[in-house]
């Protein structure tokens, strides 16, 4: 981290709630991530895990164990054609209709965790005023060559402190453009609020709506309406947790891996009713 650097990521933070950090990760590191959530994949095929699918339309998973218990696990979760298999598949298959593995891969030793810390990320987190930055959620994100588009949305609405303090790191762990499922953010700043938010009640989460003065009619607005960040391998962008995001699909050509780090400040007040539950925090 140079002066002149943090000062250029800092200032395109300000301006936008978002910034990139090209070739945050060396390229060794990269190839142990992607071998770590292949290994991850193989793993769960052999163990025959129970099909979970995520939803990327409305993220509410109802009383899924698999995805309210993921927090401390490595969990593969599938995209929602996988429902619809008869029996067990091979494990091409199943890799290809892999969606996302996750939400807790800081919590056990590993590439993720051995990356973490060196990684610098306490530091970059503390230049956009987080002061006690620790890492809440982590996951590996694919598209897969018949992925859809991921819809804009705010991480704010997913985990909730007040004040909010969420960001995610999105580090891109393949070429991600706007053919195969490259991150997609509003260059407009951060948003009052959202208009909804998932909450857990015991065994279950459910997108619960709040009240309109918090809303922005940015929240109503397409991918159409978001600035594509081409990223090379290793290349990381910081969004802040109420800037929308999401993801382009793939025009069927090429997969692509990434992984997300979302991290929040301790200073701020964590919601328990957050889909996680209690936090298994991992500070940087």
């Amino acid at each position: 981290m140079t002066h002149a650097t943090t000062r250029a990521f800092a200032d395109e933070y300000a301006r936008h709630g978002s910034a990139r950090l090209p070739g945050l990760v060396p390229a060794d590191i990269v190839r142990r991530l992607k071998s770590e959530l292949y290994s991850l994949i193989r793993s769960a095929h052999s163990a025959d895990q129970k099909i979970a699918a995520f939803d990327k339309v409305d993220g509410s998973h109802d009383r899924n164990p698999l995805f309210l218990d993921s927090g401390r696990s490595a969990t593969v979760f599938h995209e929602p054609c996988a429902l619809e298999w008869a029996g067990r598949v091979g494990i091409e298959q199943y890799t290809e209709a892999v969606a996302r593995v996750g939400h807790g891969l800081h919590a056990f030793p590993g590439a993720v965790r051995d990356w973490l810390d060196g990684s610098g990320l306490g530091e970059w987190s503390r230049v956009t005023g987080r002061h006690r930055p620790a890492v809440i959620e982590t996951m590996f994100v694919r598209k897969s060559v018949h992925s859809e588009p991921l819809p804009p949305h705010l991480d704010h609405t997913y985990l909730w402190t007040d004040p909010p303090s969420v960001q995610v790191f999105w580090i891109a762990l393949d070429r991600a453009d706007r053919t195969n499922g490259g991150l997609l953010v509003d260059h407009c700043g951060p948003v009052p609020g959202p208009t909804h938010r998932l909450v857990r009640h015991a065994d279950e989460a459910r997108l619960v709506r709040l009240p309109e003065p918090a809303a922005d009619p940015r929240t109503r607005h397409g991918l159409d309406a978001l600035t594509l960040i081409p990223c090379d391998p290793g290349d990381a962008v910081a969004v802040d947790g109420l800037v929308l995001h999401g993801s382009a699909g793939s025009d069927g050509t090429r997969p692509r891996d990434a992984l997300a780090v979302h991290v929040v400040d301790l200073d701020c007040e964590w919601a328990t009713t957050n889909y996680l539950g209690h936090m298994t925090p991992y500070e940087l």
